[in-house]
């Protein structure tokens, strides 16, 4: 069902997107990055997540995700030179501090023992996370957010479809 879903989006895109700017070229040197979006924001994120999904509750799945703020901080840090400026560390106080006073969250978190389906998900946040660090490399190149959306879902879904086929899904 994503990958069906993430096919249709990206064609309702990337048609849109030709109406309404006419050009969908990708830079020779670009090309490597928007594989990686695709891969990373589209596809690893969303097969981890679903798999996991199916295995754990999603109340745990939703607390893994509770992470996606810090996991953005450190990795806006690393790969696109940001600092944490005032806003952001309030904010992040803000999430910390829901995340502690919210004692089922903290019940969940204690029975957090990482087995293969939470530690899917924990990568699921991690890919999710460096897919829209690439995404935001992306468009300081000018890109239309419109035109990187389409194409990575566009493949992305076809790779869902082509991944579901292969592990024998019941369409």
């Amino acid at each position: 069902l994503v990958g069906s879903r993430m096919f249709i989006a990206g064609i309702i895109l990337l048609f849109y997107t030709t109406i309404k700017y006419k050009n969908l070229h990708i830079k020779k040197e670009h090309i490597t990055l928007l594989i990686c979006l695709t891969i990373y924001n589209i596809y690893l994120t969303n097969i981890l997540e679903i798999w996991g999904l199916s295995q754990i509750q999603s109340t745990k799945t939703c607390m893994i995700y509770s992470l996606s703020p810090f996991v953005s901080a450190v990795f806006g840090f690393y790969t696109l030179k940001e600092t944490l400026n005032r806003n952001k560390i309030i904010g992040l106080s803000i999430g910390l501090i829901a995340i502690l006073l919210n004692t089922e969250e903290i019940h969940t978190i204690s029975k957090l023992h990482l087995n293969y389906a939470e530690l899917a998900v924990l990568i699921a946040v991690l890919t999710s996370v460096y897919g829209w660090c690439l995404l935001k490399k992306l468009l300081e190149y000018g890109y239309s957010p419109l035109l990187l959306n389409g194409i990575s879902m566009l493949i992305g879904g076809i790779l869902i479809l082509i991944h579901s086929y292969i592990v024998g899904e019941k369409w």
